[in-house]
């Protein structure tokens, strides 16, 4: 075996690149994913248990482990990624390609069974394809998270900056986590791995999640903490509404908005349906505090759609708007540039405390110069 040193000093995490076990063939039919090849085990290097090869790696003057050359051909990874977690690459981007951001409960399970790693574990392996596919222009720091929900899903979530725009409209990695786990229906949130300290912005919009004081949040292969322990003496949902009222954020929400009539007639042909995909989510905005329900799409000109509504934050600061999320399921959807946009529709109700039509019309100017915004109202 002719052996090559890979650094292992990055995070703790990084110890699962040789930590998996043989895994010869996994097919999903889901995804249509295939590992061709076998991967090392921890005997195969010579270590009798995980924690004697983090050891050896601790002392050692340059902190590597040997590793097996991979195939030319596998050699050619984006990113530099070490062909020995390249399954877990190439599950990662299957699921961004499939338009979720998602892994099934299903496949989870089979990659903790075949490589027998833990979900924490999975979670970790899976950051830095989630960072590759982030898109910070502004900053370049690349965030990427990942969100393990009670259904047994993973979804993954990237931070968005939008050039040209004030630095408010960046969308966080946490941010995209839960507002892919809406999208999808998941009803709670169990733990979020992300690859860098969440700051104190995705800290408060985690307090409207369900089941807030059990979530477990991990950076890095560190210890898990309770978002009480990173925000403590919290502002939160409680400070503003009664005990007991209404869902909360991941829950069922139908505000019961109808288009006026003659609204659709209003818009050019072939744009009905992305006007009610804007009113369905509209429809499932999380609105506790504003009371100001509204939905966008997005129509490509492929005549895809991407539409998203509100999630609020109980700070107002944190909440997303309908854009935010609509970016959000367009990612997720694989739009791969924002001058795809042709079409945006806008509902919203005329007498809500907060309204989106004239800050969408500049910023839609900037993202995707020609995009036509349809303001339609609800009641």
């Amino acid at each position: 075996m002719i052996a090559q040193r890979v650094e292992v000093k990055r995070h703790a995490g990084a110890l699962l690149h040789v930590c998996f076990k043989a895994s010869p063939v996994i097919a999903n039919p889901r995804y249509s994913v295939h590992f061709h090849r076998r991967l090392p085990t921890l005997a195969n290097l010579g270590f009798n248990s995980p924690r004697e090869a983090l050891m050896k790696s601790v002392k050692s003057k340059n902190h590597s482990l040997p590793v097996e050359t991979p195939h030319p051909r596998e050699a050619r990874l984006a990113g530099g990624v070490s062909p020995l977690i390249r399954p877990l690459v190439e599950l990662a981007e299957t699921a961004a390609n499939s338009g979720r951001f998602v892994l099934e409960a299903e496949e989870v399970e089979a990659l903790k069974l075949e490589h027998g790693v833990s979900e924490d574990e999975l979670m970790l392996s899976l950051l830095d394809r989630a960072q590759e596919m982030a898109r910070p222009p502004i900053s370049k720091f690349h965030v990427g998270a990942v969100g393990l929900g009670v259904s047994g899903r993973m979804l993954l979530g990237v931070n968005i900056e939008l050039h040209g725009m004030p630095l408010h409209h960046a969308v966080h990695a946490e941010q995209f986590v839960i507002a892919n786990a809406v999208r999808v229906g998941e009803a709670r949130l169990l733990r979020i791995a992300v690859s860098a300290m969440p700051c104190g912005h995705c800290r408060q919009f985690m307090t409207e999640l369900p089941g807030v004081e059990e979530l477990q949040i991990t950076v890095l292969g560190g210890p898990p903490h309770r978002l009480a322990q990173l925000l403590p003496h919290r502002f939160g949902p409680e400070d503003l509404l009664p005990a007991g009222v209404g869902p909360r954020l991941l829950g069922r929400h139908d505000h019961g908005l109808k288009l006026t009539p003659g609204a659709l007639d209003q818009l050019p042909e072939g744009l009905a349906r992305t006007a009610i995909a804007a009113l369905h989510h509209a429809n499932q905005s999380y609105t506790p505090y504003s009371a100001s329900p509204a939905g966008l799409a997005l129509q490509c000109v492929s005549g895809s759609i991407h539409a998203g509504g509100v999630i609020e934050s109980c700070a107002y600061n944190p909440t997303m708007n309908p854009l935010h999320t609509a970016l959000v399921a367009a990612t997720a959807q694989g739009m791969k540039s924002w001058d795809h946009i042709e079409h945006a529709v806008l509902v919203e109700r005329p007498s809500s405390n907060v309204l989106h039509g004239k800050m969408y019309q500049l910023i839609l100017e900037e993202l995707s110069p020609g995009c036509q915004l349809h303001v339609l109202h609800a009641v």
